[in-house]
């Protein structure tokens, strides 16, 4: 037992009284001054820039008036001749690259001329804005109006407009009708923050001009927020949302001339990140002055800091692996503390060890498993190629297809539920279709057999997914297996597929035993299963459900049950993110594609196991391939150097050296170096596949193989 123990609070109580007060009332104090003096400043300089920009645009919209104005002094316009000041006005806006046309009206507003049409063509009645023509006789002042949709262009304008007096009547109005690019290009001049926004905005809150996704906005209304701070205060500075949804301190000011009003938002991070900078200044200078009238309380610290230290490295030790080295302490809760690390350490290292044997029994029981369903699911292949005698032989044999099928899928599932609680899977993704997928395999379930009892309707649109087809055609066998496990016969499943936004979501139904509300949130937990009765067993391992949740969750997707309780049936919906549907060329071809049947190939088989290698014999022979056999890694070289095949289906587990070796060494040699070589086997890990590749194989395989599979690997 180790003396003087004392509790750690009682240890650290004079420290914390003493730096707590301090720390509060400067960190307080510099915080709320800080934030004041950066907010005034933002503010003053962006109500400048607001206000210089808006003088930029006054500035060409008077030179955009000046040179009309000159132009209404014409000789021929006075003259009354119109075609010559026709002329005048085309050489006027060959200068002019962002006025878009010049039109002349009577002061009713009617047209004379626009030079977007030939001179004498004919053309709207009036002019677009006609209000403006009250105010022109009016004032006799050149005014600017709102953005507005030309009649003869088409396009988005703004126009200019003089008055032309002469001898005291109101004769013309000329028009210049200009681009917003004209203001964009004023805006893109004006030096300001890259991250900024500016708007330009007519008297009638219209945007005119906008430093970001300008065509986008151009002629839409400014936000109503905005439009009322500059009906309100005329010039200010305010926070706002942007039209895209941003978040922004926004300054302002309106021009007196023209109406129009200049905006310009700074994203509120862009203030309040070097606010949050300089409080975590301010901080750590809170921080070190606490330590500087703390140095009497450093005798204490020492003693405390250096078995956490300690600790704190044990810790890490135990993260790599390693045996801790674990302190003494006369601290209490830090004895307790390396007592718990020592602990954790002892459970860590029986963990890692059960960890490495449960992986190495799983590969093994997929290996040992394998190897006899894949002379099952040979040999079932092989009777399917015959006429059956008798109906009573067919039912057999279809019952035996079932099953075996049945078995390799809850092998599967066993093995796979173990790497996806591992997070030891990776996603093959590509965009798939995803009504195909399901078509595909309700498909393959009905021509197995396995949907005869139930009626199973599909009712899909087409979504696309970014998705693993092999993973993802687990996630939809597996919500069938359960519906159709807990469904009595006869029942009704419905498959649905639609998108909804941005998700597609597919929802399988059933009208089966249904689930128990206290149920509903642990369907997904490993070996959970609903309740089963003596009268019908529905069979499974409890990890189909688990299975659908972790690779839906891998493909950033969700999943959920519904039930309205037991005999009510149950609802799986399950929602992936949604794709456009992607060009032709870049689309992944189905799975058993339609392809031509291989032509006759000599086979090599290398199989230890006499069942394994002899029912592969027959399914190649009964489709048409010459196959020589071979038993040993050794023989298998032998033959695969001599004898050329075309195609090499080699075991991995084989006597006198492994698969591994025999492909190393037909690689080694020339003969063996355009071989296709196929490692069919029944370890199906990831890093079953990797060690397999990198040994020289071209494809790697687990038992069993269907017929399809292997004509494609040999075609």
């Amino acid at each position: 037992m180790i003396s003087g123990i004392r509790p750690l609070p009682r240890r650290l109580l004079s420290l914390v009284a003493v730096a707590l007060l301090p720390v509060a009332l400067t960190a307080s104090g510099a915080l709320l001054w800080l934030n004041e003096q950066r907010r005034a400043t933002l503010e003053s300089t962006m109500v400048q820039s607001a206000r210089a920009i808006a003088g930029a645009m006054d500035g060409e919209l008077a030179r955009i008036a000046s040179v009309v104005r000159t132009l209404s002094a014409s000789e021929a316009l006075l003259a009354g001749d119109y075609e010559r000041f026709y002329g005048i006005a085309r050489r006027v806006l060959e200068v002019e690259p962002a006025w878009v046309t010049i039109a002349l009206a009577d002061p009713s507003g009617k047209y004379l001329f626009n030079l977007r049409r030939a001179y004498g063509d004919p053309l709207p009645a009036f002019l677009s804005e006609l209000p403006t023509f009250e105010q022109l006789r009016a004032t006799r002042e050149p005014l600017v109006t709102g953005v507005f949709m030309g009649k003869v262009s088409g396009e988005a304008l703004f126009s200019v407009r003089v008055p032309v007096v002469h001898e005291g009547d109101l004769r013309y109005v000329i028009s210049a009708a200009v681009s917003p690019k004209a203001m964009l290009e004023v805006v893109e001049r004006q030096q300001v923050p890259a991250q900024s926004i500016v708007a330009i905005s007519d008297q009638n809150g219209a945007i005119v001009a906008r430093s970001r996704r300008h065509e986008e906005f151009v002629a839409r209304g400014i936000t109503p927020d905005l439009r009322a701070a500059i009906a309100r205060q005329g010039e200010g500075f305010a926070a706002l949302m942007t039209l895209d949804g941003q978040r922004t301190y926004a300054a302002f000011s309106r021009s007196k001339w023209s109406g129009w009003a200049v905006a310009v938002g700074l994203p509120s991070e862009a203030l309040d990140a070097p606010i949050r900078r300089s409080s975590a200044v301010l901080v750590a200078g809170g921080l070190l002055s606490v330590a500087l009238g703390t140095l009497g309380a450093l005798a204490l610290a020492r003693r405390i800091a250096h078995p956490i230290g300690a600790m704190a490295e044990a810790a890490a030790a135990i993260g790599r692996g390693e045996r801790p080295r674990l302190p003494q302490s006369p601290i209490a809760e830090l004895q307790a503390m390396s007592t718990a690390l020592a602990e954790a350490a002892e459970l860590r290292a029986r963990a890692e060890e059960a960890s490495r044997r449960k992986d190495e029994f799983l590969a093994m029981l997929g290996h040992e498993l394998r190897n006899p369903l894949g002379v099952l699911s040979n040999a079932v292949n092989v009777l399917a190629r015959r006429p059956a005698p008798d109906p009573a032989t067919k039912a057999l044999h279809d019952m035996l297809a079932r099953q075996v099928d049945h078995l390799g899928r809850l092998i599967d599932d066993l093995l796979d539920a173990s790497r996806v609680m591992a997070g030891k899977i990776a996603l093959e993704r590509a965009p798939l279709e995803l009504a195909a997928e399901l078509e595909r395999v309700v498909g393959a379930l009905r021509e197995v057999g396995r949907l005869q009892a139930h009626a199973v309707t599909l009712h899909a649109e087409p979504v696309w997914v970014d998705a693993d087809r092999h993973r993802l055609e687990q996630i939809v066998a597996n919500l069938l297996d359960n519906a159709l496990k807990y469904t009595p016969p006869g029942g009704r499943i419905d498959v649905r597929l639609r998108r909804e936004g941005g998700e597609a979501v597919l929802e399988v139904q059933d009208e089966g035993i249904g689930i128990d509300p206290a149920m509903l949130e642990s369907v997904f937990e490993l070996f959970v299963q609903g309740g089963r009765t003596l009268e019908r067993s529905q069979g499974g391992l409890g990890i189909g459900l688990t299975l659908v949740q972790r690779l839906t969750a891998l493909h950033g997707g969700r999943v959920q049950a519904h039930s309205a309780g037991a005999g009510r049936g149950s609802r799986f919906t399950v929602r992936l993110p949604a794709l456009a549907a992607p060009p032709r060329g870049e689309r992944a071809a189905p799975p058993g594609a339609a392809r031509e049947r291989p032509a006759p190939r000599r086979v090599l088989v290398v199989e230890d196991g006499e069942d394994a290698r002899a029912s592969l014999r027959l399914l190649l022979e009964a489709a048409g391939h010459r196959v020589q056999e071979a038993r040993t890694g050794p023989e298998g070289v032998r033959l695969a150097l001599e004898g050329r095949p075309d195609v090499a289906l080699i075991d991995i587990g084989l006597p006198g050296f492994d698969g591994y070796e025999c492909a190393r060494r037909i690689r080694a040699d020339a003969a063996g170096r355009t071989l296709r070589l196929v490692a069919l086997t029944g370890y199906g890990l990831d890093s079953d596949r990797a060690k397999a590749l990198d040994a020289g194989f071209d494809a790697h395989v687990p038992k069993p193989v269907t017929p399809q599979a292997l004509e494609a690997l040999i075609a």
